[in-house]
């Protein structure tokens, strides 16, 4: 079943698409809450050699929560001339990229009937858990715009498999239902901002929680922590606002990006 969105919005509504407002410094931007980071104290640890992440998921917000950037976002759209959109389809894993290709590549599954789809995936520091020859249920989701959003769900016999996600905050443009079995939110920034150029008044680190069952992590960039049955990594977790005045009309950065994996497919 293929469903697709409406086509890219013209330049002229973009900051509204991402829900940036240009406002003074002293107020309050996208229900931020500005001032000292009175908690950003202490420090992180830092993402582990060869690519690994960081096992943290603490509830105080420390200076190394605050200072590291973020680790990359997922991007994830069906190849061809109907990108843009939501896209489902059952079908068995043809091709795979090789385990070097750091997770960026291109995925073909083909379809009992012989129709082959392509996906184009890039997910950093995260090895989506898919088998050459096994079959699964697909959705993909794919908003081409200032930025682009992305979702990617694979599910099997057992349910949800893995997901990965990028978009301007929690179903803005992609999962506009949420994410089945998962609540997923952008907390107020208490950190100060990050160094940045001059399209941006503030690029502040925030924390992404995300509830499955009654139970909630929360995670900061390059933290990844178990929720039940799921592996849970942020790549990117931020608030953004656009510098007043500023010629910077396609500035917009994505807010969130994490990879959900069931642990039992790793």
């Amino acid at each position: 079943m293929i469903a697709n969105r409406a086509p890219r919005p013209r330049r002229g509504i973009i900051a509204r698409i991402l829900r940036i407002e240009r406002i003074p410094p002293l107020a309050l931007v996208l229900g931020l809450v500005t001032g000292p980071s009175d908690g950003c104290h202490g420090s992180k640890p830092p993402p582990l050699a060869g690519g690994a992440i960081a096992t943290t998921a603490t509830n105080a917000v420390t200076a190394g929560d605050c200072s590291t950037p973020p680790l990359g976002r997922v991007t994830a759209y069906l190849l061809g001339p109907d990108e843009n959109g939501i896209h489902q389809f059952t079908g068995t894993v043809v091709q795979l990229p090789p385990a070097n290709a750091g997770g960026a590549g291109k995925w073909v599954v083909r379809e009992g009937g012989g129709a082959e789809h392509i996906i184009m995936v890039e997910v950093p520091r995260v090895v989506l858990p898919l088998k050459m020859g096994e079959s699964y249920a697909f959705e993909v989701q794919n908003i081409g715009r200032f930025p682009a959003a992305s979702a990617l769900l694979v599910s099997d016999s057992k349910g949800l498999r893995c997901a990965a996600v990028a978009d301007i905050g929690p179903g803005e443009l992609v999962l506009h239902g949420g994410l089945p079995g998962f609540d997923v939110a952008l907390l107020p920034a208490t950190c100060d901002s990050r160094p940045h150029d001059e399209c941006y008044e503030s690029i502040r680190n925030a924390p992404l929680t995300v509830t499955r069952a009654g139970q909630t992590v929360r995670l900061m960039h390059g933290d990844a922590a178990d929720l039940g049955d799921y592996r849970l990594t942020c790549l990117t977790a931020q608030r953004v606002t656009l510098r007043e005045g500023a010629p910077c009309g396609d500035a917009g950065l994505i807010a969130i990006s994490y990879v959900i994996v069931r642990r039992d497919a790793q």
